[in-house]
């Protein structure tokens, strides 16, 4: 098959034209699409229970410790990858307090993701269908802590940010 020399030339031009105002993001793509690392926990003063403090206070050491506790990766073709290590926690009670240690094992997760407005769809991989609330602002998400997937965290809200 053979392309006039105009032909090609325009096609290059389509493929490999920039612009000085680019600033690297995709016109549609979704602001959520990267890897977003949990940063923070935010207790709401109302569900300021004992057992949500002291989860907190984990997390909080955890994080000090760049222990990347739960990751969420989304990717343009709609994929998400979640890595959880919230269930391999083990915690450990001596003379001086508590000790936490960043677990070395994940558990990942994959599944489906869909952004309209602030309601995130999640379908995992049995087909189960959620859909949360969260806010995005710049590089940083928050979630409601009960939707992050563990009991402990509700009545706080867990914050995210994008890498």
């Amino acid at each position: 098959m053979k392309y006039s020399f105009p032909f090609l030339f325009s096609v290059a031009i389509v493929f490999f034209s920039c612009s000085s105002d680019d600033n690297g993001a995709r016109p549609n793509e979704s602001p959520i699409v990267g890897t977003w690392s949990m940063s923070d926990i935010n207790l709401d003063n109302d569900a300021n229970t004992g057992e949500l403090q002291l989860a907190a206070l984990a997390i909080e050491s955890l994080l000090a410790d760049n222990c990347e506790i739960v990751v969420f990766t989304f990717s343009e073709d709609g994929t998400l990858e979640s890595r959880d290590k919230i269930e391999n926690l083990e915690v450990t009670t001596g003379v001086n307090g508590f000790e936490v240690n960043c677990p070395n094992e994940s558990n990942i997760f994959n599944s489906t993701w869909s952004l309209v407005d602030n309601q995130l769809t999640i379908v995992n991989e049995e087909d189960m269908e959620e859909t949360i609330e969260i806010n995005l602002d710049g590089n940083t998400m928050t979630i409601a802590g009960e939707d992050v997937g563990s009991d402990d965290f509700v009545g706080a809200d867990v914050v995210f940010t994008k890498q």
